[in-house]
């Protein structure tokens, strides 16, 4: 079975087949380091959002642990905003962008 094929990849757990310096990501070859360069050669502006929106996510899903019914519903909205935005940055980087991304909206709409 050729590599990088029935990768059952979603935003939430992504397959990446590694063999002999080589990447496979839906039965396509890239080279090894191409994914981990294309995210971490990114200007500033971007880096910051990706660490902006990632510790507002972060310190929102703590306070969701220890929240009451109400009180979770009230910042439930706030989540959903703050994982759009860092979606809409991720998504423009390779793996990310080659998913499905309006199925990743659907499935964040069913959560958020």
């Amino acid at each position: 079975m050729p590599l990088g094929i029935k990768q059952n990849n979603n935003l939430l757990c992504l397959t990446l087949d590694v063999w002999q310096d080589l990447v496979f990501l839906n039965e396509q070859a890239y080279p090894a380091g191409y994914f981990a360069a294309n995210i971490m050669n990114q200007d500033q502006a971007t880096l910051q959002a990706l660490i902006h929106y990632g510790g507002a996510i972060s310190k929102e899903a703590e306070a969701l642990l220890d929240a009451d019914r109400d009180t979770f519903a009230r910042l439930l909205p706030q989540v959903r905003s703050d994982v759009s935005a860092l979606l809409d940055v991720l998504w423009t980087y390779p793996p990310f962008c080659f998913l499905d991304k309006s199925g990743e909206l659907e499935v964040l709409d069913q959560y958020c």
